[in-house]
């Protein structure tokens, strides 16, 4: 079959276009060159967006920028001419794409009434089921080429499941339609195959399909724990997801309900769409949209409103949840991957799978402890270095031994520990212990033997042989000398039986489950706002508004002191101010960002392609009641105004400190002191709140942790970030390596910190091996307000990325807006920037910048805050938490 890759461009570009018509036509149609940028919330005024469809406004806009349809600029976007609309053509291409008829009539009339669906005064329900069968109609987006292709593939991977396990017990989640469901029966029957079939749905809608097809419907909520709902543990054999699983509302969460689902071995084979459709977004999206206004996703999509993960993404997501990935269809560069969809295949290691593996190595084999990295190395030697051993190795590291508990019971450093299953060997590792692996099948004697002859410190047994153990006869007899506890996986002991391994000197624990990891963002973000709940939060707000105001004037009133006089009645280009106002040159592309500023906050008037005063000029220049509001508002607060005097103090000197007169270190160091800088670092609502949020983050993670963490903080500075997350661990054992660019911050807090920490330095401009520096490793590595200093943020986030181990997180602490007052202060100390701020001149990467960089390093972003929504969100201050 030809691939119908020209149709599907033509009706994406259709979309596109009518996406960038409705927001030019909201901002007064204009030619691109004479349009101004415009922020998103203007656009959202603009359109009168209802709250429920504001995170659909924000994909159009992220998908315009993928087309170079608009550029950003910091938080504005500039909209490109739009082209043609070919919706005369959308019934043919929709036919060509295998779409029933009713998907082009849906569209069309969608993007006819597309300001109005933005506004909620038409529903896309309404549109969708205008005289089309309600069944045929919610099913039409999924029977088309490209779906259909998968379900094929699909179906090839259940008929080869089947034949090597019967019958074949699959339980299809979201069956909905029955695309899916189609093809598979129409294969499995076809070859004859054993299968036991579960179509389940959150809704009876649906059952009129199963009934059709054949099957009973089952009611099955993917976001509810599945065994309550008649879906016992182990049941299935293979799970199967047409198109649903990025409806979850937490997709780890599902994603473990699913691997339990699953007995060892089990396999899930997944569709899901890789990235926002085009032409989706101008319809059926609009159906995903909360009636409620809420995020519909608690996970880490709520950070960025996306509903489909990238392929890394999803990638991420399946190891963390201790899938094996097997394969993705179609393969990298098919024409059938131009749709955005793909076909995960992925298996839970569990114990029989895994077991298989580490058979291959001998049945009695001993790895020695070391990292995750090193473990998978040692493994891949063993099996011979067979490329296809790679993913099957990584899939059995990624487990750790998820969802057994096993990591909490073990506690820190277990030493040599016995182990039956892979699952366990995995958890052991992660402990940093050595995994001595038994023979899973050996009898209640067999076993009693190997531990005398293993010698090892702990053991991991299953409760039923744990519970023979003690009572065979040869128990007494045996040296167990050296044996100090059991781990019970599965039921817990009796008093009796528990009573029965202490007679022989033997500890008895239980595989206690530990909390689940979804929750971790969860209780970050609560103590990050319990940390600002006793501040009058609208009146701290309202003070930084009045600082950043005052040091806007500040800015105009130093231009005119150090030299610039306005033309009278004319504009002045930036490099004639500049010049009047002898800008010393390692400051102009600072100071040009300055009248870029004025310019947009109403203080110069841009036009011409130069600068003029607005009429209220004179009064501008006036600064000091300003700055003595400002103070004022601010001392009220947040109970002290050191930042503000600071500010204060840098706006006076501005006419010497941008003519290169003046060094703007002396006045945030005043006598080598650190303690003006501390202040700045901790005084304001956003310091402290991302604060206690990375503080959070370290100690829950160094908590929930089977073994000591080794943490590394770059760009440490006067350690204002160092001291919250110390006192947060409260004296837990971690390694926290201290480093910065300079050693005057080493020395500095040496005096603070003592041996709570390490000290090294570290140049984030630097490769590390170029400077020495071979700790990693890390299990978390810390950025606090460091990377804008970085000339190549691109090139820093990466190396930072080498240095973290497998799972590792990068917690960042940034801002994302222009600052004014920085911008008049602390920004004069900042090198120029080689990466994504070069072409602005801009102090600080904005969000979707981050977002990239991120993305570009292979980090998969789990986590930012503060959330949508949030009172300091505007601020622009960002939490990033990304994954390696």
């Amino acid at each position: 079959m030809n691939v119908p890759l020209d149709a599907l461009r033509r009706v994406e570009r259709t979309s596109l276009a009518a996406m960038l018509r409705v927001l030019r036509d909201a901002v007064g149609a204009q030619p691109a060159s004479e349009t101004q940028p415009v922020t998103e919330a203007q656009l959202r005024r603009a359109l009168r967006v209802a709250p429920r469809h504001e995170w659909l406004l924000r994909r159009w806009l992220v998908a315009l920028g993928e087309e170079g349809l608009l550029t950003a600029e910091q938080d504005h976007y500039r909209l490109a001419e739009p082209s043609g609309m070919d919706v005369d053509g959308l019934a043919a291409d929709y036919r060509e794409l295998g779409f029933p008829d009713g998907m082009a009539r849906f569209h069309r009339a969608a993007l006819d009434r597309l300001p109005e669906l933005l506004r909620d005064e038409v529903r896309a329900q309404d549109l969708l089921f205008d005289g089309d069968d309600v069944l045929d109609a919610l099913t039409a987006y999924q029977r088309n080429a490209f779906t259909d292709h998968l379900n094929e593939t699909c179906a090839a991977l259940v008929v080869a499941a089947a034949s090597r396990r019967a019958p074949l017990r699959v339980v299809e989640l979201g069956a909905g339609g029955g695309g899916t469901t189609e093809a598979v029966l129409r294969a499995v029957r076809a070859a004859g195959a054993p299968v036991e079939h579960r179509f389940t749905d959150v809704s009876r809608l649906f059952a009129p399909v199963a009934q059709r097809l054949g099957l009973a419907a089952e009611l099955l909520d993917v976001d509810a724990d599945f065994a309550a709902q008649g879906f016992a543990a182990g049941s299935a054999d293979l799970v199967l997801a047409g198109n649903v699983l990025h409806n979850a509302r937490h997709l780890g969460e599902t994603l473990a309900r699913v691997r339990a689902l699953l007995a060892p071995g089990g396999e899930l084979v997944c569709t899901e769409s890789v990235r926002d459709n085009r032409a989706m977004l101008t319809s059926m999206q609009f159906l995903l949209s909360a009636e409620d206004g809420r995020d519909r996703h608690t996970d880490r999509r709520a950070a960025s409103g996306e509903v489909f993960l990238d392929d890394a993404g999803w990638r991420a997501e399946l190891r963390a949840a201790g899938f094996e990935l097997r394969a993705v269809h179609p393969e990298p560069g098919s024409p059938w991957a131009a749709a955005g969809q793909l076909l995960f295949h992925a298996v839970r290691p569990g114990a029989a799978d895994v077991a298989d593996v580490l058979a291959e190595l001998g049945d009695r084999v001993v790895l020695e402890t070391g990292t995750a990295t090193r473990t998978a190395a040692r493994l891949r030697a063993a099996l011979g270095g067979e490329p296809e051993a790679d993913e099957r190795v990584r899939g059995l590291l990624a487990t750790l031994g998820a969802g057994t508990g096993l990591a909490a019971a073990l506690g820190p450093e277990p030493g040599r520990t016995g182990v039956l299953t892979g699952d366990g060997a995995a958890a052991v590792w992660s402990a940093g212990g050595t995994a001595v692996l038994g023979e899973p099948a050996a009898t209640p004697a067999r076993l009693l033997a190997w531990l005398e002859r293993s010698e090892v410190e702990t053991a991991v047994l299953p409760a039923e042989q744990a519970r023979a153990l003690p009572d065979l006869p040869a128990a007494l007899m045996t040296d167990l000398s050296a044996l100090r506890r059991v781990v019970l996986t599965g039921a817990e002991l009796t008093a009796a039986e528990a009573a029965a391994w202490a007679e022989l000197d033997v500890e008895p624990r239980g595989a206690v489950a530990p909390r689940p990891a979804g929750d971790l963002a969860a209780d970050v973000a609560a103590a990050a706002d319990a940390e600002i709940a006793g501040l009058d939060q609208d009146a701290a707000l309202d003070a930084l508004r009045l600082v950043d105001a005052a040091a806007l004037r500040s800015m105009l009133a130093a231009l005119v002191r150090a030299g610039w006089s306005a033309a009278a009645g004319g504009t002045d280009s930036a490099e004639r101010i500049l010049d009047a106002a002898a800008v010393a040159p390692e400051h102009r592309a600072l100071v040009r960002r300055w009248l870029v500023e004025l310019a947009r906050e109403g203080l110069l008037v841009h036009r011409d392609g130069g600068y003029a005063p607005v009429p209220e000029h004179a009064e501008l220049l006036r600064i000091d009641d300003p700055w003595r509001e400002a103070r004022e508002r601010w001392l009220a607060a947040f109970g002290a105004a050191e930042t503000v005097d600071y500010a204060r103090g840098s706006a006076e000197a501005l006419p010497e400190l941008i003519t290169g007169r003046a060094q703007a270190v002396l006045l945030l160091f005043p006598e080598g002191r650190t303690d003006l800088a501390r202040a700045l670092y901790r005084e304001s609502i956003t310091a402290r709140y991302q604060q206690r949020a990375v503080a959070a983050l370290v100690a829950e993670s160094v908590r929930r942790a089977a073994r000591p963490l080794r943490v590394l903080e770059v760009g440490a500075g006067t350690g204002a970030t160092t001291e919250v997350v110390l006192d947060a661990l409260g004296g837990a054992r971690v390694d926290y390596l201290f480093t910065d660019v300079s050693r005057f911050f080493l020395d500095q807090a040496r005096q603070r910190f003592g041996a709570a920490v390490r000290y090294g330095l570290f140049d984030l401009d630097a490769e590390p091996d170029a400077q020495d520096f071979d700790g990693g490793p890390f299990d978390l590595v810390l950025g606090a307000g460091a990377l804008n200093a970085a000339t190549d943020t691109d090139a820093s986030v990466r190396r930072l990325r080498g240095l973290l181990a497998p799972g590792g997180l990068l917690v960042l602490t940034e801002p994302t807006t222009e600052e004014h007052w920085v911008m008049a202060s602390q920004g004069l100390l900042m090198a120029d920037a080689h990466d994504d701020r070069a072409g602005s001149g801009a102090t600080f990467l904005s969000l979707p910048q981050w977002r990239a960089v991120l993305d570009r390093a292979g980090l998969h972003r789990e986590l930012e805050l503060p959330p949508p929504g949030h009172a300091l969100e505007p601020l622009g201050h960002r939490v990033f938490v990304a994954r390696a």
